[in-house]
């Protein structure tokens, strides 16, 4: 009779500890990270490709992060609920912003303001001038995001890419964001 109680007690506890509901709140605290190896190539003298970072479906479909790629250059366009860091390059433009891996990405950097349209420079290599700072073939480099969910609140976070050493392909790795609004994330935190 003992042992009966015994593996039934246990065969409870299992059945109540494994209905448990799982929540997957993609804005409440600690870090969102997604795999996503995207690779974009220059098929033809000029290519456009757009992505979203955002998993929410209720985005607009022009609502994503426009990759312009040409060979030897190539820029991202951020928009209203995707903006991207950018720095002041060499020839007047916006340039992406990369970080060091556990840099700050945070208000105190410089965004773009959400219009869409707006041009930052990964690499531009254009009659004799180079200017940006993904380089070819250097490696993995870290951009700062800000990104507005469906919270209406803003996320800090960063994508991982690189920029292949023929300047012809651009791979997105991967990225990742707060879940806590207006909170700050340093370069590869996951």
């Amino acid at each position: 009779m003992k042992r009966i109680l015994i593996i039934t007690v246990a065969i409870l506890a299992l059945g109540i500890s494994s209905c448990t509901k799982s929540s997957d709140n993609n804005t409440t605290g600690g870090i969102y990270n997604k795999q996503l190896n995207l690779s974009y190539t220059v098929i033809v003298p000029t290519q456009l490709y757009g992505f979203s970072l955002l998993d929410d479906t209720t985005l607009a479909a022009s609502d994503k992060i426009y990759l312009y790629l040409v060979t030897n250059s190539f820029y991202l366009t951020g928009t209203f609920s995707q903006e991207l860091a950018y720095t002041a390059g060499t020839n007047a433009e916006r340039i992406l912003k990369v970080y060091a891996t556990d840099e700050v990405i945070s208000s105190a950097n410089t965004w773009d303001d959400g219009n869409s349209g707006i041009i930052t420079w990964g690499y531009r290599m254009s009659g004799g001038n180079i200017d940006g700072n993904v380089t070819p073939g250097t490696g993995d480099k870290f951009i700062g995001i800000r990104l507005t969910l469906s919270d209406n609140k803003i996320h800090y976070g960063w994508v991982r890419l690189n920029y292949s050493s023929n300047g012809k392909t651009v791979n997105i790795v991967e990225y990742a964001y707060n879940k806590t609004a207006n909170a700050s994330i340093k370069a590869g935190e996951k």
